[in-house]
């Protein structure tokens, strides 16, 4: 138990700048240590205190000039590669006679430390390859040029965006531009998204405006048929604002895109409503997992 009397003598000693505080602290530590047990005897020493006494310096760490070996990690080697490998340095380098021998050399034993160095699990590599490789947007059929051009009854039938029409994950954008009326020229847009091929999306834009019963169908919809009350004409101009892949498991980059396109659109005339911001993915439904059929299966 000394060494309790000796550590709090200590430090008392480093914080009393004189004998005269340090007997002046002394009784209260020492009445501590005897309700404790332990030895109370407090005692000054003047070559402790002594501010002007030489401390030991403290030297920085020496920094070794390692070299590390890694050789990859194989279950099915059986022979002691360390020892082997650490057998030719010595051999090599260490060994006197030896045409290769350099004394105090880089490499020796002490300077060469040897550790198995692992890789990733190669089924997790391939996966993530060709989830990378599938993942990415298909060329040919889906990006070629469509074949909408066709003649019913006489009359050709050209397609509004031939470049543009078979391309998939898009957030797209209508441009509807007044050509009559007292606001000719006003030009507003609309923002939307498909996952499927973008005519078939145009398709049903175009049926919902057809008929008065899909007039709430979306906010374009509901736009053109008051434009069609006030006999307003107008064109359309389809486009491509951004590509990007729908939900994969993980994040739904394409629902992302179009909430990034609605809320830095530039200007004020766009017709989606702030509320689309907060809408949750729609590409999610077919992927969950469904409890009906799960009981079916259990039967």
């Amino acid at each position: 138990m000394a060494h309790f009397l000796s550590n709090t003598e200590n430090r008392l000693l480093k914080l009393s700048s004189d004998r005269e505080v340090f007997e002046k602290h002394a009784p209260h530590f020492s009445k501590i240590l005897e309700n404790s047990g332990h030895p109370s005897n407090l005692k000054f020493s003047a070559k402790n205190n002594d501010p002007n006494s030489p401390k030991k310096r403290k030297r920085p760490p020496r920094h070794k000039k390692v070299t590390y070996f890694n050789p990859p990690w194989n279950i099915a080697l059986k022979s002691n590669l360390g020892k082997q490998f650490f057998q030719l340095i010595e051999d090599f380098f260490e060994n006197e006679k030896s045409p290769n021998y350099i004394e105090d050399s880089i490499i020796s034993k002490k300077t060469v430390k040897f550790s198995y160095s692992t890789t990733g699990n190669i089924k997790a590599a391939f996966s993530s390859h060709n989830k990378k490789v599938l993942n990415q947007p298909k060329k040919g059929k889906n990006d070629e040029k469509c074949h909408c051009h066709t003649i019913r009854k006489g009359v050709p039938k050209t397609c509004p965006f031939p470049d543009i029409c078979n391309i998939q994950n898009v957030v797209y954008r209508c441009d509807v531009k007044h050509i009559s009326g007292p606001t000719i020229g006003k030009i507003k847009s609309y923002l939307g998204l498909t996952k499927n091929k973008l005519k078939e999306r145009v398709r049903k834009h175009l049926a919902s405006f057809a008929v008065r019963s899909s007039e709430d169908a979306t906010t374009l919809s509901q736009y053109v048929h008051d434009l069609k009350d006030c006999g307003v004409e107008f064109e359309l101009k389809w486009k491509i604002e951004q590509r990007a892949k729908s939900y994969n498991g993980d994040t739904c980059q394409l629902c992302l895109a179009e909430k990034n396109q609605i809320l830095f659109f530039p200007g004020r005339e766009l017709l989606n409503q702030r509320t689309e911001l907060f809408e949750a993915c729609r590409h999610q439904e077919p992927l969950k997992f469904d409890s009906q059929i799960a009981r079916k299966t259990k039967k």
